[in-house]
């Protein structure tokens, strides 16, 4: 076995790598071998691809070079009236207006600063053994050329099949501990102490997972249980530390920890005076919910994080784990999606929240039709689901199942044999092809034993949880003309996993994450969306370029 610390220092070394990061080069070296290599089109080479943030369908397809653009390319709006999704509900209640207040220093936003970029290093050719392709990616992710959380999800080369599968469906907190068991039952103190250094692991090796939030979770908990009881300068020393690292996550969580220490230390406690004399108390009514907030996506990182403007500053307010599509698909453009790409990305730009969309639908998935969460029963022969906003039971199996609303308010029925103009456009903006086998798909009526198939036993399922963009979505705009863009929650709400792989352009977080943006942080009609596809940005240049 490697040497414990590698894998922390090996992280490091790709954190700091990953800054120097551009949306040209992620992974494109990577990609082009792969497409050299005689077992590119092979099951196993695009099951590695998957883990590596290249979906199944693109990895034997021919991307292309990508060309070159100006740094601050604004997004053509993309439309499809097919794809249009129905608002269920708008944002409530009037927002906190904006505050004049004495931002400390300590509190304002810090531009990640810009760096020259690393040029690729070379990857030896993939060899067609198993063992070898595992080595040869280890090679590359700590080089820096491939997916730094590629450990995360399927193991450590060295591990045996069996280890590596009883590892993939452990919750991503024992995974963080089997990788990286330097870690793991460490008492309070010395838990704390290596706190800051576990965060930067777990925000590179674990990006598009929630493990960075549970150890900060962990970590105030266990501050807060064990404060009273340090020497006050050991005490102040392990929360200084906390508040930088906390700092560059946001207030939120900030907040979190002081208000925990409120309750378990008194006012003249030396980390209780600090916390007064860090101006915290003044910025505290920054949190909230406000139209000014300003939501960052940053696709590299795989972070949607909020910011409060206070003048020409920006406060951080909070940071959710998200995943875009893969960097290295092509743009979306003006016409959609390029030919031959069912995947694309969003390049650096500024959009705009249209609506709030609480009972999601789309017309481009099939399994969309149906919104999250909606109860079913049986009836009869078939079995129907209960619409969220109409309240009414429809058929979901069978030629009788029936699709609400479209934009007349009319049900739709593609499969009864009477062909209608919206059936017709409902099952064309539901078919895909597949890439990866030439095949296509094309929606048919689903039968009862086709949807008990879904679940585990013979039971018919109560509630509907397959729709592809989960229980609420945000839909985005640019330059007031609505776009395909969401972002948007993920069927099947396992905090503890991953968010999965890249996506088709949208923004996936959790469904409870997309609810706090909404309703904690009033992210609704009119907020701006800032995209980067970059770890170096400064917020307000990038909203000022798009202006």
């Amino acid at each position: 076995m490697r040497d414990a610390r590698a894998p922390v220092e090996a992280a490091y070394r790709r954190l700091a790598e990953e800054k120097t990061n551009s949306a040209d080069r992620e992974w494109t070296g990577w990609l082009t071998r792969l497409r050299e290599s005689p077992i590119l089109k092979s099951r196993m080479t695009r099951f590695l691809g998957l883990f590596l943030g290249v979906p199944m369908s693109v990895a034997s397809a021919d991307v292309g070079d990508k060309p070159e653009r100006e740094p601050t390319a604004v997004i053509q709006p993309v439309y499809d009236a097919d794809a249009e999704s129905i608002p269920m509900e708008e944002i409530v209640g009037e927002p906190k207006g904006d505050l004049t207040v004495d931002l400390p220093e300590f509190f304002r936003h810090r531009p990640i600063p810009q760096v020259a970029p690393l040029a690729p290093s070379d990857m030896p050719e993939l060899m067609a053994d198993y063992e070898r392709n595992l080595d040869l990616i280890a090679e590359n992710i700590e080089g820096g050329n491939a997916a730094p959380e590629y450990y995360a999800r399927v193991g450590l080369p060295e591990w045996t099949t069996y280890q590596r599968s009883l590892f993939s469906t452990e919750p991503v907190q024992e995974r963080f501990f089997d990788l990286h068991p330097e870690f793991r039952d460490q008492r309070a103190g010395a838990f704390l102490e290596l706190f800051p250094e576990m965060l930067n692991v777990a925000r590179t090796e674990f990006r598009f997972s929630n493990q960075f939030r549970f150890l900060i979770q962990d970590a105030t908990d266990l501050y807060v249980a064990n404060v009273a009881g340090m020497p006050p300068e050991k005490a102040l020393s392990v929360y200084k530390q906390m508040m930088l690292s906390l700092s560059d996550v946001g207030l939120k969580e900030l907040s979190v920890l002081n208000e925990g220490i409120a309750s378990v230390l008194p006012d003249d406690h030396p980390v209780r005076v600090f916390i007064a004399d860090s101006g915290y108390e003044t910025i505290k009514p920054l949190l909230g919910p406000s139209r000014t907030n300003v939501v960052l996506m940053d696709q590299a990182s795989g972070e949607l994080r909020v910011f409060r403007p206070v003048g020409n500053d920006f406060v951080l307010l909070d940071t959710f784990p998200a995943i875009g599509g893969a960097l290295n698909t092509p743009e979306m453009s003006a016409v959609g999606k390029p030919a031959g790409s069912e995947y694309v990305h969003v390049p650096d730009t500024v959009l705009t929240v249209a609506y709030v969309d609480r009972a999601k639908t789309s017309w481009s998935w099939n399994n969309s039709w149906v919104p999250q969460g909606a109860p079913i029963r049986e009836q009869g022969e078939e079995l129907q689901y209960q619409h969220p906003s109409t309240k009414q039971w429809y058929d979901l199996t069978g030629p009788n199942a029936a699709f609400f609303p479209d934009r007349d308010g009319k049900t739709i029925k593609p499969f009864d044999g009477h062909l209608e103009p919206m059936d017709t456009a409902l099952i064309r903006a539901a078919t895909h092809g597949d890439p990866a086998s030439g095949g296509t798909f094309v929606p048919h009526a689903w039968t009862k034993a086709e949807i008990v198939g879904r679940v585990n036993g013979a039971e018919v399922p109560t509630t509907w949880e397959w729709n592809d963009f989960g229980s609420m979505a945000m839909r985005l705009s640019l330059n007031g003309v609505q776009t395909n863009i969401n972002i948007h929650s993920k069927p099947g709400e396992d905090m503890n996993d991953f968010l999965g792989v890249r996506t088709h352009g949208c923004f996936t977080t959790y469904g409870a994450y997309v609810k706090e943006l909404a309703d904690g942080y009033g992210v609704g009609s009119g907020t701006k969306i800032v995209v980067t596809t970059e770890r170096s940005y400064d917020l307000g240049d990038l909203l000022v370029a798009q202006k």
